[in-house]
């Protein structure tokens, strides 16, 4: 019996390992590389659940929207059964909302647009994770960890408000690009 070569998904290139099934053993071959190696066994082990990019476009709108709208409805919410002034703490929120929009989010969405239309050219679909890049998730891994943290923190929601309404401003605003036809 032969030995073969895995092959990775990547189109053309080798994992470097000679799988040798009478022998029982694996060796390395010229060239081998770890990643190429994961490659292999992702494609082997792993198919990931794979969309149209319109579609894809339009959820990744829909995740950012209905985050947005979540952490302004806690805002909105914590001002209203607030004592005191709530006046500021909205206009803040607002204000800097904006600005979060503007000048953070509003890249993210049209970076995150970009990398969806240059995913997989030649292929009909791509991944349905990929409307953002591995560390957006890492990011959104934190954040959900500090907004938990703040929350159970003795810091009056009157002060979290403006924090929770400007991101969720920003989010807001921002999964309205994903809607628009352009690239």
């Amino acid at each position: 019996m032969s030995p073969t070569v895995m092959s990775s998904y990547t189109g053309g290139r080798y994992a470097g390992l000679e799988l040798s099934p009478a022998a029982g053993r694996v060796r390395r071959t010229k060239g081998f590389r770890m990643l190429d190696l994961v490659d292999s066994l992702a494609s082997m082990c792993m198919k990931a659940p794979a969309v149209h990019r319109r579609t894809l476009r339009f959820l990744a709108g829909i995740v950012w929207c209905v985050v947005g709208l979540a952490l302004s409805a806690v805002a909105v919410y914590w001002l209203v059964t607030a004592p005191g002034n709530r006046i500021a703490p909205l206009l803040i929120g607002l204000i800097v909302g904006q600005l979060v929009y503007r000048f953070g989010f509003l890249r993210l969405a049209r970076e995150n647009k970009a990398r969806i239309s240059a995913q997989a050219l030649g292929k009909d679909k791509v991944c349905l994770f990929a409307f953002q890049n591995w560390r957006s998730y890492v990011i959104i891994v934190v954040m959900m960890a500090l907004g938990y943290t703040l929350r159970h923190l003795p810091i009056s929601r009157l002060y979290l408000a403006p924090i929770y309404l400007a991101i969720g401003l920003g989010l807001f605003l921002a999964s309205l690009h994903y809607y628009s036809g352009a690239e």
